[in-house]
């Protein structure tokens, strides 16, 4: 519990009550140290040397009061206090001042916490401490010499903790809850986008990304390498569907060769990224088909890409995994560019093909194929 003030010299004059009420001496002032350390009466001083914040209450929130009104956080203060006496025979030895700083540390010992208020003290409310510090050498003459002061009998003490109030004006009063109280909603689960597989796995710059993910709603955005590719650069044949990138676009002009992440968002939610290598020119490779259906009743198979001019064929087969060899299938090429390949209609019709999701790939050497993509072929 704070010791609340309503300003600092009060906290300095409890301290003298304290005194006064413990020891007979009727000098006791709050004030800085008296000039002559060898004055003959008797006299304590409360001298305040510093103050520092209560490092815990420094992000206070609103106070409310009794009445359920705010108040602004009031400032939480730390004060330190040397306690000087005085007090010399005609002999001049200061006894008295050695005999009433040993009262003064043991009021203090018997009572370190003062609860406010009281009978003895004027000022306060709340709990108020006082503990005896640690002096060094260092410190007395940090003390004494900003004072320009002989060294008399003295001790420091910490007093805490302290609010003094905010001066600005109350707030508003919190609204009054219904009656019935505050009725929570039920909660809303999110589920956060995930990125099942990227076709092709290595796929060439400007070319074609398929992105197989499961989301809610619409993809807001792809990032690949960095490059954020907004919704309205995206292509989705369908709701819920695979999400093809193309990245030829300009927002996708500073994606670079090398190994990189792909994340997909969808509202303010965003996927775990999934890597992708992006190969340089003029490495082989295939695009993702779009569109990704075929019909076999549609004609020519006519697949995009580059460095396409040494392919040999195509080879093809279902996405699941083949159940026997026979469904590994070979199509010949009716037409092949550097940037595309065609196989006709009648191979297609001729190959067997049954409706599902396949995996293509091109041999454009001997022992050597491109990244599979993905194409569903229907009737």
């Amino acid at each position: 519990m704070m010791a609340s003030f309503d300003n600092l010299h009060q906290v300095g004059q409890n301290l003298v009550d304290l005194l006064l009420d413990r020891i007979n001496v009727t000098d006791t002032q709050v004030g800085p140290p008296l000039d002559d350390p060898t004055i003959g009466s008797e006299a304590i001083r409360v001298t305040l040397l510093w103050v520092t914040p209560q490092p815990m209450h420094r992000n206070d929130l609103p106070m409310l009061t009794a009445t359920g009104a705010r108040t602004q956080p009031p400032v939480s203060l730390s004060a330190f206090y040397a306690i000087s006496t005085y007090g010399t025979g005609t002999d001049g030895v200061p006894s008295q001042a050695y005999n009433l700083l040993g009262q003064v540390l043991q009021t203090f010992h018997s009572q370190p916490v003062m609860e406010l208020p009281n009978p003895v003290t004027t000022f306060g409310d709340g709990r108020l401490a006082t503990v005896h510090q640690t002096t060094t050498a260092e410190l007395m003459e940090k003390v004494f010499t900003p004072f320009q002061t002989k060294h008399r009998p003295w001790a420091l003490f910490e007093v805490a903790p302290i609010q003094l109030p905010h001066q600005n004006a109350a707030l508003s009063a919190l609204p009054v809850v219904k009656p019935g109280g505050v009725q929570l909603a039920p909660p809303d689960v999110a589920v956060l986008p995930s990125i099942e597989q990227l076709t092709p796995r290595a796929v060439h710059l400007g070319g074609r990304l398929r992105i197989d993910a499961r989301y809610v709603g619409s993809p807001t955005h792809v990032t690949v390498a960095g490059q954020r590719i907004s919704a309205a650069d995206l292509i989705v044949p369908q709701a819920g569907g695979p999400i093809f990138v193309d990245l030829s676009l300009p927002s996708a002009v500073g994606v670079t060769a090398g190994s990189h992440d792909v994340i997909v968002a969808a509202g303010n939610l965003i996927s775990e990224p999934a890597p992708v290598e992006i190969v340089p020119p003029p490495t082989p490779g295939l695009d993702a088909p779009l569109p990704a259906v075929h019909s076999l009743a549609s004609g020519d198979l006519v697949l995009s890409g580059q460095a396409l001019s040494t392919t040999l064929e195509l080879i093809i087969w279902p996405h699941t995994g083949p159940s026997a060899s026979s469904e590994f299938v070979t199509l010949p090429l009716s037409n092949v560019t550097s940037t595309q390949v065609t196989v006709s209609a009648a191979t297609l019709g001729a190959a067997g093909l049954r409706p599902t999701l396949y995996r293509i790939v091109a041999r454009v050497a001997q022992h050597h194929y491109t990244p599979w993509v993905l194409l569903e072929i229907e009737p």
